[in-house]
Order: structure tokens, then C-alpha cells, then sequence
């Protein structure tokens, strides 16, 4: 018996096609593609999707407003995240010794005497691996909480894990608390962990194919310059000082 049902792609002689929507069905509708070693399939496409096909590209082009829309979230996710992976990388190299004086100076109140040198090299071998062992553990979390919530939902959760670790570490020196310092550097790290792992997965998804690379290339740029940012900034001339050190943490 021979099959009535007709496929609603014919010939290149037929008037049916893609770009007439009456010519598509309520519930879904119907594209082609050829392979070069086998037959022609058949694939289905949601009809709700049909206008963001059609309308999202003029002439494989995106409209003004969707590039609009993907340079600002660009722009918001490299300026917003990576860079906050340099600042901490950078940061504590120029007032080493300044914090250093604090870890001194919070001892001797505490115990009425000078941090011996090799206790000293300890802690701050400790203040800066933290930040190493932070970042560890949100690359290893991010995952599954990307899977959970979602790439851009989980970046937006992530500044509150990053504002956590600023707060602590700028009220280290007037809590006289290293424990503090060391404590909100590895918050930090896994807050840049996180970032590191779900930053160029969310930028290589929203961008199209052309410019995958460059949304990548962007994303390690803001990385290097928030390391210059953070040895600038450190330097005794900016922020690096006794005074305003908790600042620049």
C-alpha cells in the first residue's frame, strides 16, 4: 500500500519551503540535511524556535541588537571575573613585607614577643598556598554546580563567595587576625576556581562560532591584566603601604 504521507521539504521545483510559515505545522516543523556519504535526514526543529532562526541572522549575519547584547556580556563576564583571578594572583608580591610586619606585630600583642623568622616564612608560605588550594577546590565544585544552576546563574552566585573573601581580608588588620587574611585568600581562590572553570565554557556558548576564539583570547587577556593591575597597585607608591594594604585585599 503505498505510503500518502508526503514530507513537507520536496524538490528544488517545489514551492514548498522553510521561509513560508504558513507552510509549517502547529506542532513542529521539518529541515533537510545532506550528508556527503549517505541519504537525506530528517530532523525535527521546536516551532518556538522558528522565529529566533529566522529572525537571530539576516544574511548569516546577527542583528544589531544581538551583537549589542553579546559584546556587553562579553565585556561583563571578562571584566567581572577573570580579572579577579590576576588581582589575587598579583597582589601580595610588592607589600610582602608590610604584611609581614602585621603577622610580626599581631604576635608580639598576642604573646608578648617577635614571631621567630622560620614561623614567619611558615604562615605566609601558608597565606599565599591557600589561594592555590582555594582555587583547587572551586575548579573541582564548579561543575556540578554549573550543571545544577546554570553557567551564568553560577558566575552571579560566585561574587558573593568573592565579596566574602574582600570582607575578610580587608578586616584582617583591624580584627588583628591573620587567620583572617589567610582564610579570605582561599575563599578567593575558590572564587577565581570557579570562575577559571565556568568563565570560557559560559563565553564559548553564548558566542557563535566566528568569534569562540577571540571570547577566549579576551578571557585570558583580562587574566594578565589583572595581574599587572595587582603589582601596580601593590606597589609602596599606590596601595602597597602600613595604611592602606587592607584596601588593596
Amino acid at each position: 500500500m503505498e505510503d500518502e504521507r508526503k514530507p513537507l521539504l520536496q524538490t528544488e521545483d517545489s514551492s514548498t519551503s522553510l521561509s513560508s510559515r504558513d507552510n509549517v505545522p502547529n506542532s513542529e516543523l521539518y529541515s533537510r540535511g545532506i550528508n556527503d556519504d549517505g541519504p537525506a535526514r530528517r530532523k525535527k526543529v521546536p516551532r518556538q524556535d522558528f522565529d529566533s532562526i529566522t529572525n537571530a541572522s539576516e544574511n548569516g549575519k546577527f542583528q544589531k541588537t544581538s551583537q549589542t547584547h553579546l559584546v556587553l556580556t562579553i565585556c561583563a563576564c571578562i571584566f567581572g571575573s577573570p580579572i579577579q583571578i590576576g588581582l589575587n594572583t598579583g597582589m601580595l608580591n610588592a607589600p610582602q613585607e608590610v604584611i609581614k610586619s602585621f603577622y610580626n606585630q599581631t604576635w608580639h600583642d598576642r604573646y608578648g614577643e617577635d614571631i621567630e623568622g622560620t614561623l614567619l616564612t611558615m604562615l605566609w608560605a601558608v597565606t599565599v598556598s591557600f589561594f592555590c588550594i582555594g582555587g583547587m577546590l572551586g575548579g573541582l565544585v564548579a561543575p556540578a554546580f554549573a550543571g545544577r544552576y546554570g553557567r551564568k546563574r553560577t558566575l552571579l552566585l560566585n561574587n558573593f563567595i568573592s565579596l566574602a573573601s574582600a570582607a575578610m581580608q580587608g578586616m584582617a588588620k583591624r580584627s588583628e587576625s591573620y587567620e583572617m587574611l589567610i582564610v579570605g585568600r582561599m575563599l578567593a581562590g575558590v572564587s577565581s576556581g570557579v570562575v577559571s572553570a565556568i568563565g570560557p565554557l559560559y563565553l564559548a556558548e553564548i558566542s557563535p562560532t566566528a568569534l569562540r576564539g577571540f571570547a577566549g583570547t579576551c578571557n585570558q587577556l583580562s587574566i594578565t591584566i589583572g595581574v599587572v593591575t595587582g603589582q601596580l597597585l601593590g606597589l609602596s607608591h599606590f596601595l602597597g603601604t602600613e595604611k592602606y594594604w587592607p584596601l588593596l585585599v
